[in-house]
C-alpha cells in the first residue's frame, strides 16, 4: 500500500487523464456527509465538546450512484483555528476502505492562502474497473477542541475535488454534501499550563517545544498551551509561556 506521499502523483495523474480525454457530463449522484461525532450511532451534525478534549469524526458516504463507485476524492477542512487534527502514524487506522489499488493521504492539514486548512483522500482504482464500493464509513480522523468558539467542518467548495468515481478519469458523480458544526466551550484551567501542574513556569515552556518538535505524546493538558490561541503548538507559545512565567505578562 501506498504512503500519503503518493497523494501528489495521483493527482497529476488524474488530471493528464482527463486532459486525454472528452469531458463527460457531470452528475450529483450520491451523498456525502460529516459525522462530527463518531462514537455514537447515526451522523451528528450539530457537537459541541470541551476545550481539550479530542473527539471522533467520520466521513459517511451514505448513498452511491446506480452503478454503485469505484474509488473517491475527499477534501475535508474547517473554517476556524479552534479544532487541531494529528495524522495518525499508521494509514490505515484512517483510511477505512479496503476496495483500492491505490490511496493517498495529505500528510496534515495543509494552510494555503485564501484557503482553510484540508487534508485529502483518494481510493484510486483503474478506469474500467470492475470494482464497486458500497455504502459506509472510508475515513475517520481524530480532533482535539484548541480554543474557545464555533466553526464548520466541511468538504471543499471545489466540486472538482469532491467526485465519487465513474467508469473512467472524467466520468465524476459529485455527491451532495452534508457539513457538520463544531463548538469547543471553555474548560476550566490555566492557560499556559501544559504539565497539569497548576503553575505556569519553564518546565512548561521546556515541553512545549518538544511537543512541537514530536519529541513528546500529547500530555494531559496539552491544549492549555496554545498562548497564541491558533490552534497549533509552536516556540511563539513557548516564549509567551516564558513571559507570564517572568511576570511580564
Amino acid at each position: 500500500m501506498q504512503r500519503p506521499l503518493v497523494l501528489l502523483a495521483i493527482i497529476v495523474a488524474l488530471a493528464v487523464g482527463a486532459a486525454a480525454q472528452p469531458a463527460a457530463a457531470q452528475e450529483t449522484s450520491g451523498v456525502v456527509a460529516i459525522d462530527c461525532d463518531g462514537m455514537t450511532e447515526g451522523i451528528q451534525e450539530t457537537c459541541v465538546y470541551d476545550t481539550g478534549e479530542t473527539f471522533l469524526v467520520q466521513v459517511h458516504i451514505t448513498e452511491v450512484p446506480p452503478d454503485g463507485y469505484n474509488g473517491f476524492e475527499l477534501r475535508v477542512s474547517w473554517t476556524v483555528p479552534q479544532l487541531a487534527y494529528r495524522p495518525a502514524e499508521e494509514f490505515e487506522e484512517e483510511f477505512l476502505e479496503e476496495g483500492c489499488a491505490t490511496v493517498g493521504r495529505s500528510n496534515a492539514w495543509e494552510w494555503t492562502a485564501g484557503s482553510w486548512p484540508q487534508v485529502a483522500f483518494i481510493c484510486l482504482n483503474l478506469p474500467g474497473s470492475d470494482v464497486r464500493l458500497s455504502e459506509g464509513v472510508p475515513i475517520e480522523l481524530e480532533v482535539t477542541c484548541w480554543a474557545e468558539g464555533t466553526g464548520t467542518l466541511s468538504f471543499t467548495e471545489n466540486p472538482a475535488s469532491l467526485w465519487i468515481r465513474g467508469i473512467d478519469t472524467v466520468d465524476k458523480s459529485i455527491p451532495r454534501r452534508s457539513d457538520a458544526s463544531v463548538t469547543c466551550r471553555p474548560k476550566s484551567g490555566q492557560l499556559g499550563d501544559i504539565d497539569c501542574s497548576g503553575a505556569v513556569d519553564s518546565v512548561d515552556a521546556a515541553l512545549l517545544l518538544q511537543f512541537h518538535a514530536g519529541l513528546l505524546e500529547p500530555l494531559g493538558c496539552d491544549y492549555q498551551g496554545d498562548m497564541t490561541q491558533d490552534g497549533r503548538l509552536d516556540s511563539r507559545d513557548a516564549l509567551l509561556v516564558l513571559q507570564v512565567d517572568a511576570g511580564l505578562l
